[in-house]
């Protein structure tokens, strides 16, 4: 087995990236130089005892290290736009993208060549995909998870597919701090589909995660129904770049959301879901949880059965919720019903204009460990729901008792005697 810079799998089960191979003109032999996963300590070993150490790569694996057979593989998987892509650049310290453009001509943009993907693969630029087609389809669907419980939410959503049977692949963001879920998709389907599964899978994995947040809903790629004019639609940065790899980032996981040894062998086997999968999954899933499309009008049935336990909710500038004896589903629930659909978002999508950094939902409650912090205007309906008791922390003031000494002007007593005769009709005709 030749070894030579790259990833390899110990015996042990560890990722080693192997970092140089050199000549020892001493020991008149070769030498491996490499690091073990989460472990900065630079390791040198001989060759001979390296690769007793070393997993031996199958034929199957063997065929994927060709870097050709790779690029076949990720345009299958990963299939988006090939007229455009995005291209990663430094902005005031931030890692930014933006379309690749040709020198000199600012509306003329570089297509997705397989070299492109290959410098991808190896580390030398780091790229966008434009998920979004020309006629409003697409071939997969991203959601990407990046809050602090990430792990806890990923475990769950991909429960949930598997509950019907959905297979979706994991990758470890660029980062190393959040996840991208990738439904694959063997054909082009609308969009607006795509997006309703991943809205329906949201919204199961909201009501079992009472910490998840609604912003999980701005993080779909793609993110809108249909192509704005003038744009693309949003873009997600691509899985396997070579930089990250070998930090063991940006690759797939598995269920215990630990690296797959062999990457390209499993992706090899990947499922890809035809437009009447992806329906029957919508289907499913909608009819085994009892959800609908849109967040503000979910099917309370789910609850039916289950008792709210007794509340003191206190009220002074918002109603504080106690959430300890609270189910997730109930968390779920009172959340529910302090978000509702963003018009803005509808209407510009609608107008097919760009959807970017605008919310699809408005949430107005908020959370800490201990409590839910809903607006006072739900008070109504949350006694209807739970059957709370309101303890009134507000301050209602108190009666100030004065005189006026002053002398109006001409128009302002004119302007007050027109008030108060407001006033007195107003009184008088109830």
């Amino acid at each position: 087995m030749e070894i030579k810079k790259g990833r390899y799998y110990s015996k042990n089960h560890k990722i080693v990236n192997v970092l140089h191979v050199a000549y020892d003109l001493e020991q008149k032999q070769y030498v491996v130089v490499f690091v073990v996963e989460n472990n900065d300590t630079i390791y040198v070993m001989s060759k001979s005892r390296f690769m007793t150490n070393i997993d031996e790569p199958s034929d199957e694996d063997q065929q994927f290290n060709n870097l050709d057979e790779q690029v076949m593989l990720f345009k299958r998987l990963f299939n988006s736009r090939s007229d455009v892509y995005a291209i990663e650049y430094f902005k005031d310290g931030k890692r930014k993208f933006t379309p690749d453009r040709v020198f000199g001509k600012r509306d003329q943009y570089k297509p997705l060549t397989d070299q492109v993907i290959k410098d991808h693969l190896t580390g030398k630029k780091m790229i966008g995909l434009f998920p979004l087609n020309k006629d409003s389809t697409c071939n997969f669907l991203v959601l990407d998870i990046d809050k602090s419980n990430w792990q806890a939410i990923t475990k769950s959503i991909v429960s949930i597919t598997k509950s019907v049977g959905l297979q979706i692949e994991v990758e470890l963001s660029r980062s190393g701090n959040g996840s991208h879920l990738w439904f694959l998709f063997s054909q082009s389907i609308p969009a607006k589909i795509a997006r309703q599964l991943g809205s329906t899978i949201l919204n199961i994995a909201i009501d079992q995660n009472p910490n998840m947040s609604f912003d999980a809903f701005d993080r779909m790629f793609p993110n809108q129904d249909f192509i704005p004019r003038g744009g693309f639609g949003n873009l997600i940065s691509a899985p396997l770049q070579g930089e990250r790899v070998a930090e063991n980032h940006s690759v797939f996981l598995n269920d215990e959301l630990s690296p797959i040894q062999s990457q390209w062998k499993y992706l090899s086997k990947a499922k890809q879901y035809t437009i009447d999968e992806v329906n029957k999954f919508q289907a499913t899933l909608s009819a085994k949880y009892q959800f609908t499309e849109n967040t503000e009008q979910q099917n309370p049935n789910i609850l039916d059965n289950e008792k709210y336990p007794n509340l003191d909710v206190r009220k002074d500038a918002a109603l504080h919720i106690p959430t300890k004896k609270l189910s997730a589903h109930q968390v779920a629930e009172l959340k529910r019903m302090a978000t509702f659909s963003n018009p803005e978002f509808y209407k510009l999508q609608n107008q097919r204009r760009s959807t970017y950094r605008v919310q699809r939902y408005l949430s107005t409650f908020s959370q800490n460990k201990d409590e839910l912090l809903l607006p006072r205007g739900l008070e109504d309906g949350l006694v209807k729901l739970t059957r709370a008791q309101i303890v009134d922390k507000t301050n209602t003031g108190h009666i100030l008792r004065s005189k006026f000494k002053g002398n109006l002007r001409s128009d302002q007593q004119s302007a007050f005697d027109g008030m108060c005769q407001v006033f007195l009709d107003t009184f008088y005709s109830t």
